[in-house]
């Protein structure tokens, strides 16, 4: 989901509409869906400044900045 609004209301919960915290959040006027492959692909292709990836999505073999 791009361009989320603010946290929801109990009378606007909805398990569909939520933040990488697993918080409900309210859409704006021109949010977008998307499925992760399409995320990905905006994120590789250098549509996107900035990309905070979780543990389970950390490529094994990454090297790091030491070698």
């Amino acid at each position: 989901m791009l361009k989320t609004g603010p946290l929801a209301g109990d009378d606007e919960a909805n398990q569909d509409r939520i933040n990488a915290s697993s918080q409900p959040v309210c859409e704006l006027p021109g949010t977008s869906y998307c499925d992760i492959a399409e995320s990905f692909a905006m994120i590789r292709g250098g549509h996107i400044d900035i990309a905070v990836m979780g543990a389970l999505q950390v490529n094994a073999r990454a090297t790091t900045p030491d070698g």
